[in-house]
Formats: C-alpha cells, structure tokens, sequence
C-alpha cells in the first residue's frame, strides 16, 4: 500500500515538474506506457504465483501409502 502511494506522488510531481517547466506532456507518454507494462507484469506474476502456490497446495494434501494404510511393495 505504501509502495502504491509512493509511486503516486512520484507520478503527479512527475507531471508538475513537467507541465511547470512548459515541455509537452507528450513526454510522460513513455512513462506512463513503462507503467502500464510494468503493472501488466505484475498482475500476470501474481497470477502464476497463486497458480504455483495451489499447485504445491494439492501436492502437499495428498496421502502417502503409509497414512493410508496400503501396502508398501519393497523390493
């Protein structure tokens, strides 16, 4: 939450100082495409972090042979 904060205030002082210096706003179009991207990526390892994590999740649930009872073939 603070990082989300932080990285607003850096984008409206961002626009500040550019509109303020009398460039054109064009400039903060590679910016705010770096941003887009960067939140898409985000949200996309997010997605594959929680696919692992279920993954791992019914790895650990399932039941060996010993907790179950059956029997163990050793050979």
């Amino acid at each position: 939450m603070a990082v989300r904060t932080l990285f607003l205030a850096c984008a409206v002082i961002s626009v500040v100082a550019v509109v303020g210096a009398g460039w054109p706003p064009v400039l903060l179009v590679v910016p705010a495409a770096a941003l887009l991207l960067l939140v898409a990526a985000v949200a996309k390892l997010r997605t594959a972090a929680r696919k692992i994590d279920t993954i791992f999740a019914e790895e650990l649930t399932v039941e060996t042979p010993a907790e179950i009872g059956a029997p163990v073939e050793i050979s």
